[in-house]
């Protein structure tokens, strides 16, 4: 039995984890041909999961808030009177904000941002060069 390998033109041998390289010289690739010849099918390559960052740069979040249409709006709740200081220092001092981090819970609280949506902001916004 055999698996593809996500980005790879390498094949996983499953019974002891084997990386056969595309090398048609290989005896294991042969035999890996020899098998797909038979009618077989190799498993399909385990997807990779999605890593959500745990911080991204302030400049990052606030230029993907830009491109979302939602930073005119935070900063106005941000800069009123009625935020907490903290709010403040978090969203123009701190150099990274964190997925995990006050402002960013405050923000989504008040925009009733899912915890699912929010980690699509995160990777979007770590996208950003």
């Amino acid at each position: 039995m055999y698996q593809l390998i996500l980005n790879s033109d390498c094949v996983l041998r499953v019974a002891d984890h084997a990386c056969i390289p595309n090398d048609p010289l290989n005896a294991d690739r042969a035999a890996y041909d020899k098998w797909l010849a038979a009618g077989n099918t190799p498993q399909a390559a385990d997807p990779v999961e999605p890593v959500v960052p745990e911080s991204i740069t302030r400049y990052k979040g606030k230029m993907h808030l830009l491109a979302i249409g939602e930073y005119d709006s935070i900063k106005a709740d941000v800069d009123s009177p009625a935020s907490p200081e903290a709010l403040r220092v978090g969203f123009y001092d701190a150099q990274d904000w964190r997925r995990d981090s006050p402002l960013i819970a405050a923000i989504a609280e008040k925009r009733k941002w899912s915890d699912k949506y929010l980690d699509q902001l995160f990777m979007q916004a770590s996208q950003i060069p």
